[in-house]
């Protein structure tokens, strides 16, 4: 069975990035905790920001991807369930806040730049992405974005 503790203090995350994206009929993506920088060959932390509007009964996989438009997959990319699989979206109640953390692999042969990095949710079954909203409307193929990470090579 499950188990789920809840804390005494309700969780009011102050991630570094505000999001405020919507997905599939439940889930609110609040932001993100991204570094603005980093090394090649270097594993960056990307924390998540998610809530819950109601219980779900189904379990989505995050994931966190560094990808240029046009490319045909990510050149770094992280996806698990919620909290490595230790707090799937099954076992969120109505107004949970989650923290999940993803850590990035950035290549070592990855060519130093800018980098836009993208999030989402799908289901593990057949891949279909969970709907992605904005302030402005759906996000192209529901990557809701994250902003940039400016990858240099070592030192």
């Amino acid at each position: 069975g499950r188990l789920v503790i809840t804390p005494l203090e309700p969780f009011e995350p102050r991630p570094s990035r505000l999001v405020a994206a919507h997905l599939g009929e439940g889930i609110e993506l609040l932001g993100a905790d991204v570094p603005e920088g980093a090394q090649t060959g270097d594993r960056v932390p990307i924390t998540l920001y998610w809530k819950a509007k109601h219980t779900l009964a189904h379990d989505y996989v995050a994931f966190v991807h560094l990808w240029r438009p046009g490319d045909n997959a990510p050149l770094a990319q992280h996806d698990s369930q919620p909290r490595a699989g230790w707090y799937p979206v099954s076992a969120w109640g109505p107004n949970d806040v989650i923290s999940d953390t993803h850590i990035l692999e950035i290549p070592s042969a990855m060519t130093p730049g800018t980098y836009p990095l993208w999030a989402g949710l799908y289901d593990p079954v057949d891949g279909t992405r969970l709907a992605a909203y904005g302030p402005d409307g759906r996000y192209t193929d529901d990557l809701v974005p994250l902003g940039t990470i400016e990858v240099q090579p070592p030192p």
